[in-house]
């Protein structure tokens, strides 16, 4: 619990620090908006992505993206140091309220993935979780055939490393000896090449004689992942607070309407301005040209 408490001290401070650096950048130089986006490390990527485009799409407003962990995100952007909190779950009962808002903008999950010769169908996520860690070592301890088991992953800063640390192991190590492979692609590749081996690719990867397994008896499929009902899905959410005025939540609020609103309205308050730079990012989040952006990096729209 201590090392728990001490790694959310530690990420609200690195996000108080980049927000004071720019805030104090953005004040000092206020024709240029600046927008914070901090939280899940694991899906950050995807923010990362939409803050290039939407930057790229238009010259008023640009987006900057630190990690740090959903909780210490929402913690963030309730207290106004950053802008927009990225998370890889829904916000909790504790953390919603009348003036927090979360948009959902991606959806993918940690495939499990066999030789396409391997007997078994299901394993439930605890025997995952011990054939990851190392404590079962051998196909005939689930009901296989005598066939010791290969562990293929891909490595450790990779998306579906950090998806399968999060969805299924939370923290423990995946056995020492396990295979590290440069991409998911190469993970499938070799799981096809060797009868027995596991790995883990994030959904929707393309199979390659490779087998993906059920997990908790329910398929890995689009309708799943999009349902939730796949155990290792996981779901990102932009997540902004207190926002002025009404709630825009359509794609009507287009890139154009904030730079007329930056270019055009002098009377404006910089807490305006911001208000409206966070609504036209999550507009573009949301729009055709940033689920196009989502999809590229292998997740499922929203």
């Amino acid at each position: 619990m201590k090392k728990k408490y001490k790694a959310l001290i530690w990420a609200l401070a690195a996000l108080a620090a980049l927000s004071a650096a720019y805030y104090f950048g953005f004040y000092l130089r206020a024709e240029k908006q600046i927008l914070l986006v901090g939280g899940s490390t694991t899906v950050m990527r995807y923010a990362s992505a939409l803050g290039d485009g939407f930057t790229k799409a238009q010259d008023v407003v640009s987006v900057v993206c630190e990690g740090g962990g959903s909780t210490p995100g929402v913690v963030a952007v309730k207290n106004q140091a950053i802008d927009v909190a990225v998370t890889s779950r829904e916000l909790t009962d504790g953390e919603d309220d009348d003036y927090t808002q979360s948009y959902l903008i991606a959806r993918d999950a940690a495939g499990i993935y066999v030789n396409g010769s391997n007997g078994i169908e299901n394993l439930t996520a605890d025997q995952l979780r011990a054939v990851f860690a190392g404590e079962v070592r051998n196909w005939n301890q689930l009901g296989g055939a005598d066939l010791p088991i290969r562990v293929i992953v891909a490595g450790t800063d990779s998306p579906s490393a950090m998806a399968l640390n999060k969805l299924l192991l939370g923290g423990t190590p995946v056995r020492e000896d396990a295979s590290v492979q440069a991409d998911d692609s190469k993970v499938l590749n070799a799981v096809a090449r060797d009868s027995g081996a596991i790995g883990c690719a994030l959904f929707p990867a393309a199979p390659q004689d490779a087998r993906a397994l059920n997990v908790d008896g329910v398929p890995l499929s689009r309708e799943t992942v999009l349902t939730d009902r796949y155990p290792l899905s996981r779901s990102t959410y932009l997540v902004v607070h207190n926002l002025l005025g009404p709630e825009e939540d359509d794609e009507d609020t287009t890139i154009r309407a904030v730079v007329h609103f930056f270019n055009g309205d002098d009377e404006q308050s910089l807490e305006q301005k911001r208000a409206d730079a966070i609504r036209g990012f999550i507009a573009f989040a949301k729009s055709a040209e940033g689920q196009s952006i989502i999809q590229s990096l292998g997740a499922l729209s929203a």
